[in-house]
């Protein structure tokens, strides 16, 4: 649904599958598994994509949409704000979000340490597709940014996790509902 709102985030899927065939190159693995799976991948995402493209014709939808993802982003989103103005919203991000940041960069600190590299790489190839959006988008705004917001949360969840369980296992009882606080 993202891709409806915003075109730039077709980034993401593309990622995915280059993912996967890392995965698969890097494993030796044969490539039957990764061309099925990358097939039905683009199918699915192919599918949704076509039904609600049809709707949207169907239903006269499709026109506003146009107008309001394509044309609209096009006449007002063309040029470059310049490199003060992505470090002025950056600036933003890391004064309004200085917690949710670090939260979310130990999170993803943890994440990379404990093994679960998959979906650390999918967080992480949101979070290309995010910035590569904001940069394309050439406005600098930083509301543009958040869709790292989503990606910060899950990050910093499992930093919070893994404090909770690390503590539990310590049974430190009061130290857990302070990190339950935070």
């Amino acid at each position: 649904l993202a891709v409806m709102i915003r075109p730039t985030y077709l980034l993401f899927p593309a990622l995915v599958v280059l993912l996967e065939l890392g995965v698969h190159l890097a494993g030796r693995r044969p490539m039957g598994p990764f061309l099925r799976g990358a097939g039905v991948a683009a199918v699915a995402f192919g599918g949704a994509l076509a039904l609600v493209a049809a709707h949207g014709a169907q239903t006269g939808g499709l026109a506003g949409w146009w107008e309001a993802a394509i044309l609209y982003n096009l006449s007002v989103y063309s040029g470059s704000a310049g490199l003060p103005t992505y470090l002025g919203a950056l600036r933003w991000l890391f004064q309004s979000w200085h917690w949710y940041l670090v939260f979310g960069a130990f999170g993803a600190l943890l994440w990379w340490r404990t093994g679960d590299r998959w979906v650390w790489s999918l967080g992480m190839a949101l979070a290309v597709t995010c910035v590569v959006s904001f940069v394309v988008q050439g406005k600098g705004f930083g509301y543009h940014l958040m869709g790292l917001l989503p990606l910060l949360a899950l990050m910093a969840g499992h930093l919070l996790a893994w404090a909770v369980h690390a503590l539990w296992a310590r049974q430190r009882v009061t130290l857990m509902l302070v990190a339950g606080v935070l």
